[in-house]
């Protein structure tokens, strides 16, 4: 059997006794691979010593290692989510909004977000008047029970993770509190209305609902002024502008009130994108498993060697192995040990 091997050589043992080759054998295998296993028959001792044995295992664990990812990725599907939340500046939230195909939902947290300060770094360029954003940071705080847990500065690629949720700083802007006025036909006093844009509201003592759809600072050299939606019962909703500086801009007709602008704070938000992956370590250990596997199976091979000893002074010893990777590199050390018995015979 060990004639038929790779690599096979054979040492002339001359006068030398078995005993005293066996420990010289033994030293060269001790040096190149470890204590070796013996075997004694009537007419040789054999030596046999490998290493790099679980090598083997290295194609096995690489293709264990894409189940296991592909478990995770299965796991981050079927129990995870990604929406996102805006909150102004000063104040909290303890719900998310998931996207579907046609609206948002609405998710709640079982523990509050707080929006403490939001701040936004600009390049300095001399000699432009354009602002570049560098950089903008959100300081959160997170609230349980009243009490505050937890607090961090949140940057792009630097979430926020707290009880299985990650949150990524993803946007920022600004929204705008508008007060608006509710002039009655038979009342002189008016009364006031704030109102943020986007949000519908209730208009005091009528069926009608009034939705801020933007606020903008200059309409066609008309000044400050305000989108709004008019909500009836029965009635096409109505769009319609309503100017800070001509009141009598839209009549509004066919209302028994007159809606007028009043003036308007600006607050700033920070968007944050939520999610939530239960499988990600379950990512990242196939991912540890995958590197682990193509290390062992590139970098490491099973290397086999047998020499053989006959008890007969007037006979050769034989040296075989066999490799299943890198053959190069075990033949140069093949070749060492086949140069280390011939040096002590």
């Amino acid at each position: 059997m060990l004639k038929t091997l790779p690599y096979v050589e054979k040492v002339q043992m001359m006068s030398k006794a078995a005993n005293k080759a066996e420990e010289e054998v033994q030293s060269l295998l001790k040096k190149w691979f470890g204590n070796p296993m013996r075997i004694e028959t009537e007419s040789a001792i054999t030596l046999f010593s490998e290493k790099g044995k679980f090598s083997r295992l290295g194609v096995y664990i690489t293709h264990l290692s894409l189940l296991v990812i592909l478990i995770g990725g299965l796991m981050g599907s079927l129990y995870g989510f990604k929406g996102h939340v805006e909150i102004l500046e000063g104040e909290a939230v303890n719900q998310i909004f998931l996207k579907t195909r046609d609206e948002e939902v609405s998710k709640p947290i079982d523990f509050s977000v707080r929006c403490d300060d939001f701040n936004i770094t600009y390049y300095d360029f001399p000699g432009r008047k354009e602002k570049h954003v560098k950089e903008y940071t959100s300081a959160l705080t997170i609230l349980e029970n009243g009490k505050e847990v937890l607090k961090k500065t949140v940057q792009v690629n630097h979430p926020l993770h707290y009880k299985g949720l990650a949150f990524y700083q993803s946007s920022y802007g600004t929204l705008h509190d508008v007060t608006l006025g509710i002039q009655w036909e038979n009342k002189k006093e008016k009364q006031l209305l704030k109102t943020l844009e986007g949000e519908t509201v209730s208009i005091p003592n009528s069926d009608s609902r009034i939705q801020l759809l933007k606020y903008v600072p200059q309409v066609h050299n008309f000044g400050e002024g305000v989108q709004l939606v008019l909500f009836k019962p029965n009635q096409e909703p109505r769009a319609f502008w309503v100017l800070k500086d001509f009141p009598k801009f839209d009549p509004q007709n066919n209302n028994d009130f007159i809606l007028t602008f009043e003036g308007v704070t600006s607050k700033e938000y920070t968007g944050l994108q939520v999610t939530k992956d239960p499988g990600v370590w379950i990512v990242w250990i196939g991912s540890g498993l995958m590197i682990f596997g193509l290390i062992v199976s590139f970098f490491f091979s099973h290397q086999r060697v047998w020499i053989r000893i006959p008890k007969s002074s007037d006979k050769e010893i034989i040296l075989a192995g066999s490799t299943n990777k890198n053959r190069l590199g075990f033949e140069k050390m093949f070749n060492h040990m086949v140069d280390g018995v011939r040096t002590q015979k």
